[in-house]
C-alpha cells in the first residue's frame, strides 16, 4: 500500500509517528521522574515526621527519667525510704503514718507543681508499701499492699538490674476515671541496699501531642509484650494489627505498605525498642499525581498537532525540489558528458538513487583515471631522481683511490675499486622495484668503507643489522643520502674522532632504522623545512606542492628519501629528527607487510 503513496505522504507519514513516538516516551519518561520524585518527597517527609516523633518521644521520657533521678537524689525524700520497714505487718506503711505520707507527697508535689501536664509520682517500698501524689485529677491517694503485688512486680524490676524503665502507655490503676498513661520507673537503691520503686506517669494526651504533629495517626507498637497503641483511639482494631505485623525484623526504618489512601511507614526507637508507625494520608499527592498526569496528557495533545503541522510544512517544502528534479532528470536523460540512463518510477527518491548512483560510478571511474595519470607523472620524476648522481662524490672518491694506489700499492686499492664498482652499479641501475634491507646496508657498508679509507682514524663507524628484518622490501636508496648528510652537513665545521651508527630494529609490525652521529645538529631553519615538508607530504601528498618542493636543489637526498618513503607506504611511513645524547640522529621506517610503488 505504501508503495502506491507518493514521497511526500510517505515522509510526512513516517516521521508523523516517529516524532510523535519520541513525544510520547519523553513526557512518560517526564511522568514517571516527577512521580518517581513526588514519592521520594512524600517518602522523605514521612519519615523525618517519624525521625522527629522519635526524638521528641526519647526527649519526653529522658526529662521524666531526669526527674525521677533528681528526686532519688534526695535527702529528705531518702530518709524517708530508709525507715520504712520492708515487713511492716500493716496493709499499707503510709496508711498509718499519715506525717511521713504528707512529707513524701509535698516533696513529689514541689516537683509536679511547674508540670502543666496531667502527672503523677508514686513511691512504692519494696514490700508494696505505697503513696500517690498528683496536681490535678481525681486519684487514689494509696493502694492495700496486696492489691499493689496485682499491678507491679516491684521484686522483677529489681531483678532486671536496668536504672530505669520505660513503660508502655497503659491503664492508669490510680486514676478513678480509668485514664491512660505512660510511665518510667526507677529502682530506688543506694550502694547496699535496694528500698523501692519511683513512678512517673504522664497521661496519654501528652504522649499524642509529641508523637503527631498534624492529623495522620500513628501506632505504638512494643513487638516484645505484643502491646499496641493508636494515637487516635488508643487502641488498634484487628485489620490494622494485620498490616502492622508485616513489620520486617532485619531493618529499623523504611516504607511498610499502600492500602487504599494511606501508606505505612516505620521506624524502631533505640531508646525504648518500641517501633512507631506512620500512616500517612497520602490522597493529597494521588490529586498531585492526576494534575501532573492530565498536564502531560495536554501536552501531548498540543505537541502532535503541532508536530503534524510541522512535518507537512517540511515535507512539502523538501519533497517539492525533489519533484522538479525528477522532471528535469526525465526531460534530459543525456548529456554532452555523461550518458544516464533514467530510470521511471513513480516514487522520486528511488529514481534519483539509482540515477545518482550511476553518476558516482562515473565521478570514481574518472578520478581514478586522473590518480593514475598523476602517479604516473610523479614515479616518472621520482624515477629520475634516483638516476641523478652527485659528480663531486665521484671525482673525490677516484682521486682518493688513485692517491692511495700510488703511495701504498698494497691489496687495499682492489677492494676500493669493488666497493666503488659495487657502489656505482646499486645507485646507477635503474629499475621500478623495491629491494631489501640488507641490500641498503650493504650499499651503506660499501659508502662507509670508501669514506674510512679516505678519512683513516678519523672517521669511527658502527652497524647493526636485525636479522629478522633482512628482507624487508624498502625503497632504493633512502640510507644512502641520510648518511651522506651526515659527511656534507654534520661533519663539516666539528673536528675529528668523527662517529657513525646505524642501527636496524622492529617492533610486532614496523621496521625502524636510526643514523646517528656527533656532527653537528641540523640548522633550526633546516630542520623546520623538513618538519614542514614531511607534515605537508603527510596531510594532503598535493602533487604541484611536492613537485615544486623537489625542485630545489638544497637537500635534494632527504627529501628524495621522504617522497620515495611516502609513495611507498601511502602516509604509514616514519621519518624524524631528534638529538639524544650529544647524537643527532635521524629515525626512519615504515610496515613490515605493507607498501608499494
Amino acid at each position: 500500500m505504501l508503495k502506491k503513496i507518493s514521497f511526500h505522504w510517505k515522509l510526512y507519514i513516517t516521521y508523523s509517528i516517529i516524532i510523535s513516538f519520541i513525544l510520547a516516551v519523553a513526557l512518560a519518561a517526564f511522568y514517571q521522574y516527577n512521580a518517581g520524585l513526588l514519592d521520594t518527597n512524600m517518602e522523605e517527609a514521612s519519615l523525618n515526621t517519624l525521625k522527629v516523633s522519635e526524638e521528641r518521644l526519647d526527649d519526653l521520657l529522658e526529662d521524666m527519667n531526669k526527674q525521677l533521678s533528681f528526686l532519688h537524689t534526695l535527702p529528705e525524700f531518702m530518709e524517708y525510704t530508709e525507715e520504712i520497714s520492708e515487713n511492716d505487718a500493716a496493709p499499707n506503711y503510709f496508711a498509718y503514718h499519715p506525717t511521713d505520707a504528707l512529707q513524701i507527697q509535698r516533696i513529689f508535689l514541689s516537683l509536679l507543681v511547674n508540670d502543666k501536664s496531667s502527672s503523677s509520682i508514686t513511691y512504692i517500698s519494696s514490700g508494696y508499701n505505697n503513696i500517690h501524689a498528683a496536681v490535678s485529677g481525681k486519684y487514689q491517694e494509696s493502694l492495700d499492699n496486696e492489691n499493689m503485688k496485682k499491678y507491679i512486680n516491684v521484686k522483677e524490676i529489681f531483678e532486671s538490674g536496668e536504672s530505669s524503665l520505660c513503660i508502655f502507655p497503659h491503664r492508669d490503676f490510680w486514676s478513678l476515671e480509668e485514664e491512660n498513661v505512660i510511665s518510667v520507673y526507677r529502682p530506688v537503691r543506694d550502694m547496699f541496699h535496694t528500698y523501692g520503686l519511683l513512678v512517673l506517669d504522664k497521661n496519654v494526651e501528652e504522649l499524642n501531642a509529641v508523637l503527631t504533629s498534624n492529623e495522620d495517626e500513628v501506632f505504638l507498637i512494643d513487638r516484645n509484650t505484643d502491646f499496641w497503641y493508636s494515637t487516635n483511639t488508643g487502641t488498634v482494631d484487628e485489620e490494622e494489627k494485620k498490616i502492622l505485623q508485616s513489620i520486617p525484623e532485619d531493618t529499623d526504618t523504611g516504607f511498610l505498605t499502600t492500602k487504599k489512601n494511606f501508606s505505612y511507614y516505620y521506624c524502631d526507637s533505640e531508646m525504648t525498642g518500641w517501633t512507631m508507625v506512620l500512616k500517612k494520608d497520602i490522597s493529597f499527592y494521588a490529586d498531585e499525581k492526576m494534575k501532573l498526569e492530565g498536564t502531560i496528557i495536554w501536552i501531548f495533545i498540543a505537541g502532535v498537532i503541532l508536530i503534524l503541522c510541522l512535518v507537512y510544512f517540511v515535507s512539502q517544502n523538501l519533497s517539492a525540489p525533489l519533484r522538479k528534479l525528477k522532471e528535469s532528470l526525465e526531460e534530459q536523460g543525456t548529456s554532452s558528458a555523461v550518458h544516464l540512463e533514467v530510470a521511471t518510477d513513480n516514487n522520486e527518491i528511488t529514481m534519483l538513487s539509482t540515477t545518482i548512483e550511476q553518476i558516482m560510478n562515473q565521478i570514481h571511474v574518472q578520478n581514478q583515471k586522473l590518480i593514475a595519470a598523476k602517479e604516473l607523472a610523479l614515479k616518472a620524476h621520482i624515477n629520475a631522481l634516483e638516476a641523478q648522481m652527485n659528480p663531486h662524490f665521484l671525482y673525490n672518491t677516484l682521486s682518493v683511490i688513485g692517491t692511495y694506489g700510488m703511495e701504498n700499492g698494497d691489496s687495499a686499492v682492489p677492494r676500493m675499486c669493488r666497493e666503488l664498482s659495487s657502489l656505482l652499479r646499486y645507485s646507477m641501475t635503474y629499475n621500478n622495484q623495491s629491494v631489501k634491507l640488507s641490500d641498503e646496508a650493504e650499499n651503506v657498508k660499501s659508502y662507509l668503507y670508501i669514506m674510512q679509507m679516505r678519512y683513516e682514524h678519523m672517521l669511527e663507524c658502527d652497524m647493526e643489522l636485525d636479522k629478522d628484518i633482512e628482507n624487508v622490501p624498502v625503497p632504493k636508496l633512502i640510507l644512502q643520502p641520510i648518511v651522506e648528510n651526515c659527511f656534507k652537513h654534520g661533519f663539516k665545521d666539528v673536528p675529528p674522532i668523527w662517529k657513525i651508527k646505524i642501527r636496524f630494529w622492529h617492533t610486532q609490525d614496523r621496521w625502524f632504522v636510526s643514523v646517528a652521529n656527533n656532527g653537528a645538529p641540523p640548522k633550526e631553519r633546516a630542520a623546520e623545512v623538513m618538519s614542514k615538508l614531511m607534515d605537508s607530504i603527510q596531510a594532503s601528498f598535493d602533487n604541484d606542492m611536492v613537485l615544486k618542493e623537489l625542485g630545489d636543489e638544497s637537500g635534494l637526498g632527504l627529501k628524495n628519501t621522504v617522497i620515495r618513503l611516502h609513495m611507498f607506504y601511502q602516509g604509514k611511513e616514519c621519518f624524524r629528527f631528534f638529538e639524544e645524547d650529544g647524537l643527532t640522529i635521524i629515525e626512519l621506517g615504515g610496515t613490515i607487510h605493507e607498501g608499494e610503488y
